[in-house]
């Protein structure tokens, strides 16, 4: 649970969830770990999930685009290989 504060009779209260707030009464001093919600978590694990894959997708392309190249010219040195004989 983390620190927060309650409205009582006109007064807020802190109800600390941790010591740090606790022992300096101030909320300012929390040291409760932040949870973000499963489906922010999701969200953000996906975004890493699809940059990753666009990198690599660029690196494949970018192979692919060399090996097109390279494929053409030995296909070239070869019909003129064949085509001397």
């Amino acid at each position: 649970m983390k620190c927060y504060h309650i409205v009582d009779g006109g007064e807020r209260v802190l109800i600390p969830g941790c010591y740090g707030a606790a022992e300096a009464g101030t909320i300012d001093c929390c040291v409760c770990p932040t949870y973000e919600p499963f489906e922010q978590f999701e969200r953000k694990r996906y975004n890493e999930v699809v940059k990753e894959l666009r990198e690599r997708s660029k690196v494949f392309e970018a192979e692919y685009k060399k090996l097109l190249k390279t494929n053409e010219r030995l296909s070239k040195q070869l019909r003129r290989k064949l085509t001397k004989v």
